[in-house]
């Protein structure tokens, strides 16, 4: 069963996801939840915990996929987006 700490940090980190914004370190989430700074630096002693995948399934995949694939969502955003404005601006 999940705490009540784990349960704020879920939701918010859902909270974090649905309102568009860039995922903030899970360090950081558990730190506003109230987690001590050990825990906050190694934010698997949470996430390792019993109750935290069902925690994570009522976030949603979009958790889990942002968090696996950050660097390649963000590598892929900018190829698409900033690499032609800028080669543009360099050949102009």
């Amino acid at each position: 069963m999940a705490t009540l700490r784990q349960k704020l940090a879920a939701s918010k980190m859902s909270e974090n996801i649905r309102n568009g914004k860039l995922v903030k370190p899970m360090g950081q989430i558990l730190k506003e939840s109230g987690y001590s700074e050990s825990v906050c630096k190694h934010p698997d002693r949470v996430t390792g915990a019993r109750g935290w995948p069902k925690l994570e399934i009522q976030i949603g995949p979009e958790h889990t996929f942002l968090e696996k694939n950050r660097r390649n969502v963000f590598f892929t955003i900018f190829t698409i987006l900033l690499l032609p404005i800028i080669l543009g601006f360099i050949f102009s």
